[in-house]
């Protein structure tokens, strides 16, 4: 991550001033800097829908039974690959900028349903088996 030009400048001269460290250039330091203005970026309304679109979609996931159907709810969203790679993030999965729309799919479905039903198969192997 880089520095733009601005705060590069502010750092400079703020470093300059405090090296010489009189209480007059101190004065000067304050007056220099309350001529910025910093902002807090805000969340758009776009990302506020796309936040809550990607988490009623996690929770959808959660609750699938099986990766077949994981694989069609994640469908129903018509995602594209921007769409996912933010899903991807929000989720906590690694992405490379050469996965594919159809591998961020499988990964998605694999972290979210496939990890949990193995650990289900895994904690009671006996729950799939019908009573004799």
């Amino acid at each position: 991550m880089g520095i733009d030009k601005n705060s590069a400048d502010i750092l400079s001269r703020t470093t300059q001033i405090l090296k010489s460290g009189s209480d007059a250039d101190i004065k000067r330091l304050r007056q220099y800097l309350m001529k910025f203005q910093t902002e807090k970026p805000g969340i758009s309304e776009i990302d506020v829908k796309r936040l809550e679109r990607i988490s009623n979609l996690v929770q959808i996931l959660k609750k699938s039974q099986s990766s077949r159907e994981a694989m069609e709810a994640l469908n129903a969203e018509r995602p594209s690959k921007d769409w996912l790679v933010h899903l991807s993030k929000e989720i906590g999965l690694p992405v490379v900028k050469s996965d594919k729309l159809e591998h961020l799919k499988l990964k998605i479905v694999h972290e979210i349903v496939e990890t949990r039903l193995n650990s289900e198969a895994i904690r009671n192997p006996n729950s799939k088996q019908k009573p004799k």
